[in-house]
């Protein structure tokens, strides 16, 4: 009795601190949503809001937004105001924040620094509200970024993005932009086009702003332009430019018209790229700009390809060395890598080779001998060419070995090096062949003419030279006998040299196909790798939220015992939503193929109620997903497992995703079908041959290219149906879509369990349970359970404080252990430890999640239901193992 008080006394507490949670929670976020209505503001506007409202903070960080685009200096003296204020957890967090950034922008790195390492502190605190966080995250990305450190930066970009109910989009645009920044940074141009369009696409949001589109605009011109999208890149620089230069900001126009200049050589308007540029390097030796050492470099860069494409070559050759000093001083690699390729070609192709071949093997030692991390395939491969002018054809050869090896030398470089060799070979040898073919033909047609002579001669001697004619005849025959043979000898030949060509196109078809089969085949080994990779990261989510799970389920299950019966609806909604979670864990796991085979009886319509919101994720927002079951007063029962089933549907809505249009819908329809029951996924797409449906469920075969697919989706699927005792069917018609179908005998014979009402399974008498648990919310909600069904329950934090516990005191009744656990000793090891000293001793392991559950020992798996653990505790105590 007394023990019920208490825990009663406990969830009234818990229940008083649950609502002043609430309370605080929604004061913060009136907060939150008056800071976004002031971000829509313009500065003028919040100027006025100022004035009459002059103690407001979120009027306050409002303004250090705005004013710190253009005026960091005065934006820091609002902050460092603000700062002395008392300020609720989340306002000190932005203001924080603020700091950190603004300062970093104005080049105090020292200063900023406290600043953005306190953040991190700051966000471990309770009820901030998501915009605090998110700006909070959004300051510590972008002072990683200036750090260098862009891992650490796009994990703060990415985490402040993945919030929820982030109400205040301007805040999403900035960070999107922030983290598009740090993509380009990387060198990953293409990651970071992508998120500076999508941040472009919502640019209408910043209407009250006036920097930030423009900094946008000029972010998403220079990626375009590094992409080689050159006109995309010219229209954004059009937009950039006229503001760069009207704002006084004369270093970033600098470098817009360097980068416009270097679009226009992209696209062969090369006197148009030197107009461009021109003007603006006279203007810089003329006025001090203070323009960075790589943009100086850039612009170098910039003027050689413009005299290039326009043959100007002494020119050429003089901004080039130029823009390598500049490089070389600055310690730039990359841009001297880019410079000095460029001045490569430009030897090789319009001076001597042994030049090109002395300056480039220059250029790879002194890169080779300071161990530069960066890629020289085209140095190589430029090196190689210059080899092979220069007849030096082993040295090309090693050379382009080397770039072979490189980062971005393509897939089939060495495939095309045996080809080029294969074909060079058997070309010289078609040549001699056809040299030996001519002569023969040669001595032929010579032959021919000296029999015209030689008749000639034999006509005007006539009867007078008799003997001459006699001899003339014999030579003749000779002579004709002579042609025939050389003939017949070069029509040979020809046939040889026919045959030959033909083995030789054969030989290369045969080589071709075993290396596109070995592309092939290294893209599916990639895939099974990201898959396996997936089933990792999927198996610990998994086990973190099925504990989770587990601590709602028994508390929820705990107060529907006591809670009278008003409330017992809001735990039993507790309970049914903890079901639909843990439905969703099994159906990912199932998806990453880490799930235990169970083979169950499954309801479809319960199935496809618990598993529709992971279906329709699989479709994109362009395409629809009908689920159509019929019979809805009829269980349709099946014996299969869930896990499983959720993958194969998985795959063929995927399937059917690929092959559907956009706008077209996917349907899902579940029936009975003589006698069976037949689930079947109909899309209206592209549809199969007969011969593709033929080979259709062949592992390996693949209709897709080798690096969008596998082949095994349908395999495994038909693999799962067979283990079932079940169908599948394929029925598909090209240009009319296709329909799969998965037939399943009928378990309507069976009955499934009904639901029961939460209720004490056991009542114990006193017994002592030691109970080893890392999670300390399921310790805690675990002894709760069990004392309340009348067990005395001793906790464990890990199997070596365990094994220490069941040292000093032998008499525990029943051992209950986590089965992965941090420390030296795993559950299942902590067993085999105790059952060396105590054989008797029952024991119950649980788990969330493992690769490997042990067969000989009872198991939970989590999360379980209060009435399935003190079932199993009693059963245990009952007959120990």
């Amino acid at each position: 009795m007394l023990a019920e008080e208490k825990i009663k006394g406990k969830l009234i507490k818990a229940i008083l601190n649950i609502i002043l949670v609430v309370m605080a929670l929604g004061s913060h976020l009136a907060a939150a949503d008056e800071l976004s209505e002031y971000h829509l503001l313009t500065l003028a506007e919040l100027n006025v809001l100022a004035d009459d409202y002059p103690d407001s903070v979120s009027l306050k960080l409002a303004l250090v937004r705005k004013i710190g685009q253009s005026d960091q200096a005065a934006a820091l003296r609002l902050v460092s105001e603000l700062l002395k204020q008392p300020l609720d957890p989340s306002e000190r967090l932005i203001t924080t924040g603020f700091s950190c950034e603004l300062n970093i922008k104005q080049g105090l790195i020292d200063v900023a620094t406290p600043f953005c390492e306190q953040i991190t502190s700051s966000l471990e605190q309770a009820n901030l509200t998501h915009v605090s966080r998110a700006l909070a995250l959004n300051a510590q990305g972008y002072f990683y970024t200036r750090q260098g450190k862009p891992e650490e930066a796009l994990a703060r970009f990415e985490a402040a993005l993945r919030l929820p109910e982030i109400s205040d989009q301007i805040v999403v645009v900035t960070i999107m932009h922030n983290r598009g920044v740090t993509l380009m940074l990387s060198g990953l141009t293409d990651l970071a086009i992508q998120a500076f369009e999508n941040a472009d696409q919502r640019k209408s949001i910043l209407a009250s702003d006036e920097t930030l589109p423009m900094i946008l605009a000029f972010n998403l011109g220079y990626v375009q332009a590094q992409a080689g999208n050159h006109e995309s890149a010219l229209r954004s620089f059009a937009i950039v430019i006229p503001w760069l230069e009207s704002t006084g900001q004369l270093a970033r126009a600098y470098i817009a018209h360097t980068h416009t200049s270097l679009s226009l050589s992209g696209l062969g308007q090369y006197t148009e790229a030197l107009q461009e540029l021109a003007p603006w390097m006279e203007r810089l030796e003329r006025e001090d700009l203070a323009v960075p050492p790589d943009s100086a470099a850039q612009a170098q860069l910039a003027l050689g390809k413009a005299y290039l494409g326009l043959e100007r070559l002494k020119e050429a050759e003089s901004a080039l060395l130029k823009g390598i000093q500049i490089a070389t001083e600055s310690d730039n690699p990359n841009r001297l890598r880019e410079l000095s390729l460029l001045y490569g070609e430009m030897l090789l192709e319009h001076q001597d080779s042994t030049d090109a071949i002395g300056y480039l093997s220059n250029f790879l030692d002194r890169f080779s001998a300071n161990d530069k991390s960066f890629e020289l395939g085209s140095a190589h491969m430029l090196l190689a060419r210059a080899y092979a002018k220069n007849g030096r054809f082993e040295d090309a050869l090693s050379h382009s070995l080397k770039a072979s090896d490189s980062a971005n030398a393509a897939q089939g470089a060495d495939f095309a090096r045996r080809i080029a060799s294969l074909s060079i070979s058997n070309e010289l040898d078609v040549k001699d062949q056809q040299l030996y073919l001519a002569e023969e033909q040669q001595k032929a047609q010579e032959t021919e003419r000296r029999l015209t002579r030689t008749i000639e001669i034999g006509v005007l001697g006539g009867i007078l030279i008799l003997v001459v004619i006699i001899l003339l005849y014999f030579n003749y025959q000779r002579r004709v006998h002579e042609s025939k043979t050389h003939k017949e000898a070069a029509e040979r030949l020809q046939k040889e040299v026919e045959i030959r060509t033909e083995e030789v196109q054969q030989a290369l078809r045969q080589s071709y196909e075993a290396e596109q089969q070995r592309a092939e085949m290294e893209v599916r080994l990639a895939n099974d790798e990201k898959l396996r990779l997936i089933g990792q990261l999927t198996g610990g989510v998994a086990h973190d939220f099925n504990n989770l799970l587990t601590v709602i389920q028994l508390s929820s299950e705990l107060l529907l015992l006591d809670l009278p019966e008003r409330q017992q609806k809001l735990a039993r909604d507790i309970i049914a939503a903890t079901d639909s979670g843990k439905a969703i864990t099994s159906g990912l796991l199932a998806y990453a193929r880490q799930q235990v085979l169970q083979p169950t009886l499954i309801d479809l319509k319960t199935f496809f109620a618990a598993n529709s919101s992971l279906f329709r994720r699989t479709v994109n927002d362009m395409l629809q997903l009908d689920t159509v079951i019929s019979d809805q007063d009829v269980p349709l029962l099946i014996r299969a497992d869930a896990g499983q089933l959720v993958s194969a549907l998985l795959n063929l809505i995927l399937n059917a995703r690929e092959a559907s249009e956009a706008g077209s819908t996917i349907e899902v329809l579940v029936r009975r079908s003589a006698g069976k029951i037949a689930i079947l996924i109909r899309d209206s797409g592209q549809g199969m041959s007969p011969e593709e449906i033929k080979h259709a469920v062949e592992p390996f075969y693949t209709t897709k290219g080798p690096a969008e697919g596998s082949g095994l989706g349908l395999a495994m699927v038909d693999g799962f149906m067979n283990q079932s005792g079940g169908e599948l069917c394929v029925d598909s018609e090209l240009g009319l879509g296709t329909t799969i179908t998965l037939l399943f005998e009928s378990a309507a014979s069976e009955l499934l369990p009904d639901l029961q009402e939460v209720e004490l399974a056991a009542v114990g008498t006193g017994q002592t349970i030691l109970l080893v648990e890392d999670e300390e919310q399921i310790r805690e909600v675990g002894k709760m359970a069990l004392e309340s069904a009348g067990y005395q329950v001793y906790l464990a934090e890990n199997g070596d404080e365990a094994l220490r516990k069941i040292e000093s005191r032998p008499d525990f009744d029943l051992l209950i252990s986590d089965l992965m656990m941090p420390g030296t000793l795993s559950g299942e090891q902590l067993i085999e430890k105790v059952r060396v000293f105590k054989p008797e001793l029952p024991v119950l392991l649980m788990t969330g999640y493992a690769s490997h559950v042990p067969a000989q020992y009872p198991i939970l798996m989590k999360p379980f239901k209060l009435n399935e653990l003190l079932a199993t505790v009693a059963r245990l105590l009952r007959e120990p193992d």
